[in-house]
Formats: structure tokens, sequence, C-alpha cells
């Protein structure tokens, strides 16, 4: 982790309590422009909040300006869960100063520390909506040696019937997993892609199937096995 960056994600709205969030009922696609969709908002102590209302991610780097010696940092913020208006992420810096935000190369915002009290930092405890899975991420496709094929980027996930809504999000914190929607007990969602090797695939599949509240993982299915049922 780069020193004095501490950031967790937060879908929805927040304020200096450790309640639960409400997700936005409204779900809209568009994807804004890479800059316009980054905002940057001071929160209270040394925290700042970076909010992407876009659907896609985005990398954003930030410093304290003029700060001596440099306080930097970078994170990417996934794009919004289906369902969701935004997605947050809060940063914390070493020094007081003016905190800086760039897309990419380009700067989109910039927020001066208003010196308030530090409260509790706001905390994420609701459940993922159960909608219709009707977005397709299938971009990063792997062939298996049964001739079928899966997604490197979708995965769906099936949680313990007791797993509240607090593990999901951690869940999603943990593996930066974008929520695409669901159907029945299953939920989709999109993850970065870690390339084609199969022991990295099974390595996350075992992560996958491992963490907290997770009873069923796997890389969602695009294209069947092959199947010699002894026509010729």
């Amino acid at each position: 982790m780069i020193p004095g960056l501490v950031f967790f994600a937060l879908a929805g709205a927040v304020s200096c309590t450790d309640s639960a969030t409400a997700l936005q009922d409204t779900v809209q696609l568009t994807v804004a422009p890479a800059t316009d969709s980054v905002t940057l908002s001071y929160m209270f102590g040394k925290m700042f909040r970076t909010r992407n209302a876009a659907f896609e991610p985005r990398d954003v780097r930030w410093d304290i300006d003029n700060a001596v010696p440099a306080d930097t940092g970078s994170l990417r913020l996934r794009g919004r869960d289906l369902g969701s208006m935004y997605v947050d992420y809060f940063v914390t810096s070493r020094t007081n100063g003016t905190l800086r935000v760039f897309v990419g190369d380009m700067f989109a915002e910039s927020k001066t520390n208003e010196n308030k009290v530090a409260c509790a930092a706001p905390v994420d405890t609701t459940s993922l909506l159960p909608r219709a899975a009707d977005v397709r991420i299938d971009e990063a496709l792997t062939p298996l040696d049964d001739s079928s094929v899966v997604s490197r980027t979708q995965i769906s996930i099936k949680f313990f019937d007791n797993t509240n809504g607090g593990t999901q999000r951690a869940f999603q914190r943990a593996f930066d997993a974008q929520y695409l929607g669901g159907a029945g007990q299953f939920r989709s969602f999109r993850i970065r892609d870690i390339g084609t090797q199969p022991d990295s695939l099974r390595a996350l599949q075992r992560r996958l199937k491992q963490y907290s509240g997770v009873q069923y993982a796997a890389f969602v299915l695009i294209l069947g096995p092959a199947r010699n049922n002894g026509i010729r």
C-alpha cells in the first residue's frame, strides 16, 4: 500500500455515523466523460471522498498541493453497481492542505482541508439488490480443456442465506468487484482481468470460494462444453 493512503469503497450516501446506507433504485448506465464522472468532497479530519458516477472504472491519482515531503497516492475507482448512482472511495492524507485529484493525466478537482473534527468513518452494510442480471461483461474470454468458454471478468457468486450485507460489501472491497445484478440466489460481479494463466484463474476461484459467507463461486460460463453422444 502506498504510504499515507487509506481507502475503502461505499455505494450510496454517507454521513458522520456508522449507519447503513440505502442504494438508489434508479438504474442509469450512461458513462460520463472521464473527469466529469469523478467528484471530490472534504469529509473531516484529513479524510476526503472521491466519487465515481460512471459505470466504468476510473484510475485516480491524488496529492496534497505543495506538500513537502510529497503526500500523494493513487487508487482505482471501480464502476458503480447496477442499481446505485455512484460508488465512493475515501482517502486519508498524512498532512493538512488542499487535496487535488487527477483522472489519468487530467486535473479533475481540488478541495481544501476545513479542519472539521474527525468522526466515525462511514460503513456500508446494505444488502445487494436482487436485480435481473441484464449486463454481460464478456470481453475477456478463456477456452477450457472441455471446449467450454468462460469470462475472466465476470463471476457468479452465491452467498449463504445468513450472509449479511456487511460481509457482502466486504467481499466487493476485497476483490474490487462491481455488482452487476442477480437472478435468484446468485449474484453477478465484474472483476479485473488477471490474464489467461490457468493456475492464476484456479487460484482466484479458490480465493473466491474460501471468502467468508461465500457458498459458491465460478467464472460465468459463456459457451458450454462440447459433447460427443456417439453421433457420426
